[in-house]
């Protein structure tokens, strides 16, 4: 598997290194027409740290000063005013990241932006690294080790995924939420309560991302990662109240207005949501428009409600066992589906539950039959890989959103993985692994 994997990654780099070949050789209409598109979500971050530092944070939420903005931003880029507007969607607190990015010209605070980014994305890939578990060797020579080969691909594969190459490429804050979300999950693995729960609560940058990871954490880990995620919401709260007053209050109440006029202006945006309400939206949007807005939301809720209910039965039965990757890596892939606002390219999170399904397989050792069921997982987390590289361009034919069925599979057997990961299961497992450890021991 390792090998085929390796494979895979030489393929789809050829693949991207082509594309982007081409791009520089033929380049599309927008670029000609005047800049090259790249990171244009960041303008709605560099505006927010601009009025922070200016002292006007109470327009954070207004949209007709992000009209302006971006029309000014436009102008002196040379792109189109239609392509660029969007509103900063994340919590005040938030924009003091881009204050200091705000005092560089745009070109300078993008590409600062950028290697901040890179940097998080490292250290997230370290963390995740660190998951993958050691082999014993009997040799009595050796001593167990981390195959590099097996390290190596965590990275290798993500830096070749589309969602990585779009947040580089639209300048997002995915690797800030993929880091976060890394430091959570490793220190859940080890139980280090507070240390998860302060690094969950940080999560509330991206307020629904948090509840979906605080919630079922808390359940299992205890009153102790409550209060890590506590120390930390409280201090964003505090930092906030301190330093941009009455801005809570304004993106509480602007929130669902901005979110639903950006959507308004670029009706797109429903097919680039990996939810069931994007999904539904764009299933609907081909019949009527009328009957999307009307109907979707309802039906995405009735799609939702199983997930959550086997979510539900998964919290129940991995709260007292002491290993609970299948809970965690069941909760990340099926978040996407629940969640209100998720965009394709923050499906990079999902390298999580695949990089604790790959730390099972190599655990379960050569000795050990994959059963069908996971077999068929495996095969599709490689199709939804394969698949998202052409997605995009997908979606702009059919108008249907394909990777979010494909990511229903995906949660839909995690979960019941995760169901009957019960403690007889979990002590199999840990039995195969002291085993394994005590014959290396002994021999040597």
């Amino acid at each position: 598997m390792r090998s085929k994997l390796w494979k895979g990654f030489s393929l789809v780099a050829l693949f991207i290194a082509t594309l982007l070949i081409s791009s520089f050789v033929m380049p599309s209409k927008h670029t000609a027409a005047g800049g090259n598109g790249f990171g244009m979500d960041y303008i709605a971050f560099y505006r927010a740290g601009t009025l922070v530092h200016t002292g006007h944070a109470d327009r954070l939420y207004d949209l007709q000063d992000t009209i302006d903005f971006d029309r000014d931003i436009a102008r002196r880029l040379n792109l189109s005013a239609a392509s660029v507007f969007g509103p900063f969607l994340n919590p005040p607190f938030f924009a003091w990241i881009f204050a200091p990015l705000a005092t560089l010209n745009y070109g300078q605070s993008l590409f600062a932006w950028v290697a901040l980014n890179i940097c998080c994305f490292a250290g997230a890939a370290a963390l995740l690294c660190r998951i993958i578990p050691q082999e014993y060797d009997l040799d009595p020579n050796q001593d167990p080790l981390r195959d590099w080969r097996n390290v190596a691909l965590v990275p290798a594969l993500m830096v070749v995924s589309l969602p990585f190459i779009q947040t580089i490429g639209h300048a997002q804050d995915t690797f800030i939420s993929l880091l976060l979300m890394s430091w959570a999950v490793v220190c859940w693995r080890e139980r280090r309560a507070v240390s998860a729960g302060i690094a969950a609560g940080l999560l509330f940058y991206k307020p629904q991302l948090a509840a979906v990871v605080i919630l079922p954490m808390v359940f299992t880990l205890g009153w102790h990662a409550l209060a890590g995620a506590c120390i930390s919401i409280e201090s964003l709260i505090l930092l906030n109240t301190a330093s941009l007053p009455g801005t809570l209050t304004k993106y509480r109440l602007a929130l669902a207005p901005n979110v639903q006029y950006t959507l308004a202006f670029h009706p797109y945006l429903w097919q680039r949501h990996a939810t069931f309400n994007g999904f539904w939206h764009g299933v609907l949007g081909m019949v009527s428009p009328a009957a999307a807005s009307s109907f979707a939301s309802y039906i995405a809720i009735f799609c939702s409600i199983p997930i959550v209910i086997g979510l539900i039965v998964c919290v129940w039965r991995n709260r007292k066992n002491g290993s609970r990757d299948r809970l965690i890596a069941a909760v990340i892939a099926a978040a996407p589906l629940i969640m209100p606002y998720y965009l394709d390219y923050d499906l990079l999170l999902l390298s999580i539950p695949a990089v604790l399904l790959a730390a099972e397989m190599i655990d379960r050792g050569p000795a050990q039959t994959m059963p069908r069921k996971d077999a068929w997982l495996i095969r599709l987390w490689v199709g939804l890989f394969l698949l998202l590289l052409i997605n995009p361009g997908l979606t702009s034919v059919l108008h249907v959103n394909l990777s979010v069925p494909l990511l229903a599979a995906i949660a839909g057997l995690s979960i019941a993985r995760a169901a009957r990961a019960d403690e007889s299961q979990i002590s199999d497992i840990n039995s195969f692994n002291s085993q394994s450890a005590q014959l290396w021991q002994s021999a040597a």
